[in-house]
């Protein structure tokens, strides 16, 4: 299923349950990342690519909005899944380009379902 997913979350532990769950179920990891700034790097430098990223809004050093319009600058044809508590930045994450845009808590099903449409 493509080249991989990125994680990009400040919350360590649910950076851990979406990495397990991401694991059982096939699919790689190719980077945690815990600020936008963070984020940009690491997809700046990841070879190949990761087909997928899951966002998060509310970082340390930058939003999930700015990181994921300069990620899609990168590489545009990568599929970001915003999942954030802030219904708010709805349509924001939306124009930035977000594939998809799920509340917090989504729940798994969720999560994997937009995975396999994003890929």
């Amino acid at each position: 299923m493509g080249r991989g997913i990125a994680i990009v979350d400040d919350d360590k532990d649910l950076v851990d349950m979406y990495g397990k769950i991401l694991k059982k179920r096939g699919l790689t990891v190719c980077f945690v990342a815990h600020d936008g700034h963070e984020a940009i790097n690491k997809f700046a430098e990841c070879n190949p690519k990761p087909s997928v990223v899951i966002m998060d809004n509310r970082l340390p050093s930058m939003h999930g909005v700015e990181a994921t319009r300069k990620i899609l600058k990168i590489e545009p044809k990568t599929r970001v899944i915003f999942l954030s508590a802030d219904i708010k930045v709805e349509n924001d994450a939306l124009d930035a380009g977000a594939f998809i845009f799920l509340k917090k808590p989504a729940s798994i099903y969720d999560i994997i379902k937009a995975i396999k449409s994003a890929c």
